[in-house]
């Protein structure tokens, strides 16, 4: 009863200290699976396009032009960099 008499920014803020409590563990879990990787490879890193990602029927919420910065699309509406999109080719070894 009394978590919906906080704020937004109270919740916000409790949400980041439990992030920052366990977030050793959070990164140790996450690199795991890396240990089963070999050889990595960058094929292709490119600018993700309004085309590419968009609005569609099945999908009618907003889409990347909605965040991108309407005078500069190089960067997002908070001032980051476009978003880009990377191929990355990996092998198992053996």
């Amino acid at each position: 009863a009394a978590e919906n008499l906080r704020s937004d920014a109270s919740r916000r803020s409790a949400l980041r200290l439990k992030l920052a409590e366990k977030i050793e563990a959070i990164i140790r879990e996450s690199v795991k699976p890396m240990a089963n990787i070999g050889d990595i490879k960058i094929v292709d890193v490119n600018v993700t396009s309004t085309t590419e990602q968009r609005s569609t029927e099945w999908m009618r919420f907003q889409s990347l032009a909605d965040f991108l910065d309407p005078e500069d699309p190089n960067k997002t509406v908070e001032g980051y960099p476009a978003p880009v999109r990377a191929v990355i080719v990996a092998t198992k070894p053996n």
